[in-house]
Parts: structure tokens; sequence; C-alpha cells
């Protein structure tokens, strides 16, 4: 059995503690809705802590040619260079659609 060409990434980007996340919040989501509009973007929203009472990340689905494409993407946002997302801890992985 092969696989099928990869062209899904999700992305897993958690926040760092008390970032200034409201602040960049507008110009972020921007970008989200242009990536949305054009089909790069097809899924997305924040991750919130277990008792759904505040934000911790973001969780994105991608379409793109390469996982360094997404990585382009990424660290083009205005979260990634304002230091909202834990660099360390930004986690980018091919995902295969079931349905």
């Amino acid at each position: 059995m092969s696989l099928p060409p990869v062209t899904n990434y999700l992305v897993v980007a958690y926040d760092v503690p008390d970032s200034k996340r409201p602040v960049h919040r507008e110009e972020h989501l921007a970008g989200a809705k242009a990536a949305h509009d054009d089909g790069r973007l097809p899924v997305a929203g924040a991750m919130f802590d277990e008792g759904a009472t505040k934000m911790i990340g973001s969780t994105m689905l991608f379409k793109a040619e390469s996982l360094e494409a997404v990585r382009k993407i990424i660290e083009s946002d205005p979260y990634y260079i304002n230091g909202v997302w834990d660099k360390e801890r930004i986690t980018i992985l091919p995902f295969f659609r079931g349905y």
C-alpha cells in the first residue's frame, strides 16, 4: 500500500504564558481569513484549557505543497513574529484526511 502525496499539514502552536494575544489578534485573523479564502487554510481555531476558560494556543489545518511552505506561513504570522506562540512548542505534522 502506498500513501497518497501529502498536501495537508496539521499545526499546533501553544501560546507563551501571559502572551499579548489580544494585541495582535486582528492582524493574525486578517492573515488567517486571507489564507482561508484562497483555500490554504480550510480549518483553524483557538485551543482552550480544559475548563474552556483561557485560550492556550492555535490549531490549524493547511493545504500546502510542503512542510517548508507551511513553516514559512507560520513564521510570517503576527503571533509568531510578536512572541504570542511559543516557538519551541510549534508542531507541524503531515495530515492524511480520513473523510
